[in-house]
């Protein structure tokens, strides 16, 4: 199998064989782009070259833990990595998989570069309309909010490998970090109709973190001809974390490839 190489900030997994597409990957809130390596070594076996980042303040990069003060910034971290897959290997086209939080950082980061991608995959993108969380941001204190491991997948053995990731962030949300968030959602949200690159929106139906009608919306409201979306009935927040993540996972590298 690939194996994975990296620093403190980029990890990537080289194909066993020539490379048809580069894919980035953005994790999600509070992990890091190590915890993909089963999913991007799988997708490297199947001819991707893969490369995730280690978001600011999230992993081995460096910043203040689980602290994000405007999605922009998280932005600018991915386009680190886009110039990076495309300078090693300019005649390519990249693609870009997003996971929750990192859902909501490669839509703004599409909506803005369509251009440079090949296509889009979301899986459990915290999209969602924000009402129900921004009065949080009102209170002082702010309530201490956790996400509990269990909410990530049926298989209790993720949840447990997550509680003992040292580079995971077990702490609360920070206030600057649910602003920047329900900003980052509210500003994609109203460019939902922008969107016209290839799009593959993955979410699963038992998603206690992100509601599966985030998905939906952005299925509904976006623009791109070619778009198809998944809803997996009973599956929680990590989808490809679950039982059934290698047939998810070969269902996005199958996408990718069609599409080069």
């Amino acid at each position: 199998m690939p194996r994975p190489h990296g620093d403190a900030l980029l990890r990537w997994w080289d194909p066993v064989s020539d490379a048809r597409a580069s894919l980035v990957l953005c994790h999600g809130y509070a992990e890091h782009g190590g915890r993909y390596d089963a999913v991007a070594s799988r997708l490297a076996g199947q001819g991707l070259a893969v490369w995730a980042i280690d978001l600011h303040g999230h992993g081995a990069s460096g910043g203040e833990r689980a602290s994000v003060r405007d999605v922009a910034h998280l932005v600018e971290d991915v386009l680190v990595a886009l110039d990076r897959a495309h300078a090693a290997r300019p005649q390519l086209p990249a693609f870009l998989l997003g996971h929750s939080m990192g859902g909501l950082v490669s839509t703004a980061l599409a909506l803005d570069h369509q251009d440079r991608l090949g296509g889009l995959v979301l899986s459990g993108a915290a999209i969602a309309d924000p009402a129900g969380i921004e009065p949080l941001l009102e209170l002082d204190p702010l309530p201490e909010v956790v996400l509990s491991s269990d909410m990530l997948s049926r298989d209790p053995q993720v949840a447990a490998d997550y509680d003992a990731d040292p580079l995971n962030y077990r702490g609360p949300f920070r206030r600057e970090t649910l602003r920047a968030l329900t900003s980052g959602a509210r500003h994609v949200r109203v460019r939902f109709a922008s969107l016209r690159l290839p799009l593959l929106v993955l979410h699963g139906g038992d998603d206690q973190i992100v509601p599966a009608a985030a998905s939906q919306d952005l299925f509904d409201g976006a623009a791109s001809s070619d778009k198809e979306l998944g809803i997996y009935p009973g599956l929680r927040h990590e989808i490809l974390n679950e039982p059934e993540g290698s047939e998810i996972t070969d269902r996005i590298a199958a996408w990718i490839l069609q599409r080069c």
